[in-house]
């Protein structure tokens, strides 16, 4: 496991990315709801594309990695203690 400092634990990606979609769509809705032009209209969209990509490679990543962990028994590249 990486270490993140004497007193940090590591970080816990999932929960990361699950909390950064979740405030790029609700600063979207917030902007889009404050001024429903076409321009915000767009931007929310363009905002849900890329959160739909980061969604994507993210479930990509987990899979990589739990393949790596099945045929390994850890993930490469990261120390065991």
């Amino acid at each position: 496991m990486r270490s993140c400092g004497p007193h940090r634990p590591p970080p816990d990606y999932h929960r990361d990315v699950h909390w950064w979609i979740q405030q790029a769509r609700d600063s979207a809705a917030e902007a889009q709801a404050a001024d429903p032009s076409p321009e915000n209209l767009m931007a929310a969209a363009q905002v849900e594309a890329l959160v739909s990509m980061a969604e994507a490679l993210h479930r990509i990543a987990s899979a990589i990695e739990n393949q790596d962990r099945q045929e390994h028994g850890r993930l490469r590249g990261v120390d065991a203690g």
